[in-house]
């Protein structure tokens, strides 16, 4: 039986002797009435059953992309998960309605003496670059309790745990505690179980429980979600262990198994652990399922010696038992363990040669692996600076064809603009002489006729100053979309970053508008007035202005073409902050999806239709920001909400702005 939340009675000890016996004759009972397997059978679905106490559903969208894996490699067989209770689990595999178990440490050490389960391969954990497969507890204290330096000190407090059966949320601990000579039922004034790591933490950081145990882990992890401040905790008996990450408390054993049962064909077993060791780290498989990998089983003796200590399932009632009830109630049975143990000696023997044959055999992948981890590793490498030589390669086309384009473009429109600004310049000195001559003629008008004069030539004068101006910005603006198609010289000057951000709205607006006569957005700038001037490339920095106003203005676009009542909004704001300016480009459109937002950032990678982007933008934009300015570009978006793009630029670039003139002047 599985472990139940009700303790055995004592007389659990005695009745397993026989059970273990059975279990010693079983291969002669099978040999005699052979089971059909499901293989037999013909039956393609395969089961693996997960325990899930409390919610089966998340059991399910745990181990569904694992089990997925497995029947997308194994040709003719379906994985399927069934989720259980102990109870359930029992039954399950009394009637062979399963073939593999997923369970904790404790729970495979019943399915062992209970069932004859055997481990096909064992779960490993990420932190830091390091894959573990094994895992402890810790014993914690709020840092503040200077009257709970050592377990004795427990004795009287509070203490909370997460459930009676839980492997590393109170069985490690439970033995600790014994070990340090302290009956929790006895010594505790309260023991609560309140069925979950989480509450277990911040029930000892509100005070609600003196101290409490949790698996190894999840201290870190809750700091790294920003629920607890691991200042706030101290632990009680700290251990350490060579390359082990996570604060621990206790010895640490090997985490969750995946075991098969005895009716399962030894060809299918080695199918699924080779199935099982080709998980790689970051797939679907091992992103839900929550761990880095597969490997060879661990060793779960400490676990059944742990379980024997504190007198649980299947232990329950452990050595309570004298030799002289043994022997007057099972002298056969014992007759026949003798000789089982004989025969296990030969069988030992033979296992040892197979063993060491086998560790040489180990020793031999171990040293091909390091060398396969070596090439990949080159290869990682040499394709990583494939992947930036293209990026620079599509950027340096784009960015000569947009230069062809422009310069193109410059020639048509400033001629034109020249003649229209001189016109207007000459004509203001038209209007200059003709006021002067009116001061000659100022006499012989009448009162009403010189009036009339002197405000159309008001009005003329004034024309001309809004033409003159006009025609001066629409030259800069060509000149500025000259500079940015041709890349600017990418030297660090002195810049007005409002300025800089207002261009980079306008040249987008209306670049949206002649491509696309129907685009029309709700647009603003909010401009922090004590962000001056600040040494940056202003050609590039202007350019991942307009690349992140361009994507907000065609998301919004697409998104309005969709639904004719949505109002699209763009709001571009600067703000002095940390000595230097942080840029926000921010839209009301449909968002961007969570799964994308890791990728957003990668070369090559776009949403657009096939056609419509190269996937280089952010990727420029990026690079532009971190590594030209030393500057931070993130992104925040809810879907069918916003999508707010922030840049920050540092305001200590004139020192890299001098090496760079420097440089130059030394002609490097």
């Amino acid at each position: 039986m599985f472990p139940q939340e009700k303790p055995r009675s004592r007389r659990a000890g005695a009745q397993a002797l026989p059970l273990l016996l059975a279990a010693l004759l079983a291969p002669q009972a099978q040999a005699q009435t052979p089971v059909q397997s499901f293989y037999e059978r013909g039956d393609s679905i395969v089961n693996i059953g997960v325990i899930a106490i409390r919610n089966k559903e998340n059991a399910m969208k745990r181990w569904r992309a694992t089990a997925k894996f497995l029947s997308d490699n194994i040709p003719d067989r379906e994985f399927r998960i069934v989720p259980s209770t102990w109870e359930e689990m029992d039954r399950h595999i009394q009637q062979r309605h399963i073939e593999f178990i997923l369970t904790n440490p404790a729970g495979y050490v019943v399915l062992e003496v209970d069932h004859g389960g055997q481990p096909l391969a064992t779960l490993m954990d990420a932190k830091a670059g390091n894959y573990l497969k094994y895992f402890g507890s810790v014993i914690l204290r709020r840092s503040d309790r200077d009257d709970i330096r050592r377990l004795q000190d427990l004795k009287g407090k509070r203490f909370a745990a997460v459930n009676k059966s839980a492997w590393g949320g109170w069985y490690l601990a439970f033995n600790q505690l014994l070990e340090h000579d302290i009956t929790p039922e006895d010594d505790f004034s309260e023991l609560t179980f309140v069925h979950s790591h989480d509450k277990v933490v911040l029930s000892v950081r509100d005070g609600e429980a003196d101290a409490g145990t949790v698996r190894t882990g999840i201290l870190e992890r809750m700091s790294e979600e920003g629920k607890i401040d691991l200042a706030d905790f101290t632990l009680l008996t700290p251990a350490q262990h060579k390359d082990f990450p996570y604060l621990v408390s206790t010895g640490l054993y090997p985490d969750w198994p995946f075991a098969s049962l005895t009716h399962v064909p030894e060809a299918l077993k080695r199918e699924v652990l080779e199935v099982l060791l080709r998980i790689p780290p970051g797939s679907d498989a091992a992103r839900t399922g929550r761990y880095y990998g597969w490997t060879v089983p661990g060793n779960y003796q400490p676990v059944h010696n742990v379980l024997q200590r504190l007198q649980v399932p299947p232990y329950t009632g452990f050595g309570e038992i004298s030799l002289e009830d043994v022997a007057a109630q099972y002298w056969k049975e014992l007759l026949l363990i003798v000789f089982f143990i004989i025969l296990l000696s030969f069988a030992a023997f033979y296992f040892q040669r197979l063993n060491r044959k086998l560790l040489d055999t180990q020793a031999s992948l171990e040293t091909a692996s390091q060398e396969v981890r070596l090439r990949n590793s080159e290869l990682e490498k040499t394709l990583q600076d494939l992947k930036v030589a293209q990026d620079q390669i599509v950027a340096s086309e784009k960015l000569a064809s947009l230069g062809t384009v422009a310069a193109g473009i410059a020639h048509e429109i400033k001629n034109p603009l020249n003649l229209i600004k001189n016109f207007a310049e000459l004509t203001n000195d038209l209007c200059a002489e003709l006021n002067e001559t009116m001061g000659t003629l100022k006499e012989s008008l009448d009162e009403k006729t010189r009036g009339n004069v002197e405000d159309i030539l008001a009005d003329m004068s004034g024309n001309n100053e809004k033409i003159c101006h006009h025609s001066r910005r629409a030259d800069s603006i060509v000149h500025n979309m000259l500079a940015h198609s041709r890349g600017g010289s990418h030297d660090f000057g002195s810049s007005e970053i409002n300025k800089l951000v207002e261009e980079a709205m306008n040249l987008s607006y209306h670049s949206m508008r002649s491509t696309d006569t129907e685009f029309n957005a709700k647009t603003g700038c909010d401009l922090d007035e004590s962000v001056t001037t600040m040494y940056v490339v202003p050609q590039d920095l202007q350019r991942v202005i307009l690349n992140l106003v361009n994507n907000a203005f065609q998301a919004t676009h697409e998104l309005k073409q969709k639904d004719p009542d949505y109002a699209p909004e763009v709001l571009v704001t600067t703000k002095a902050k940390d000595g230097g300016v942080e840029i926000r480009v921010r839209d009301n459109g449909p968002g961007i999806p969570k799964e994308n937002l890791e990728q957003l950032f990668t070369p090559f990678f776009t949403t657009k239709p096939t056609g419509s982007g190269t996937g280089l933008g952010l990727s420029i934009s990026y690079d532009i920001v971190t590594k030209m300015h030393n500057g931070r570009l993130t992104v925040e978006s809810t879907p069918g909400e916003y999508t707010e793009f922030c840049v920050f630029i540092p305001g200590d670039l004139e020192a890299k702005a001098r090496e760079q003139q420097l440089a130059a002047a030394r002609g490097e």
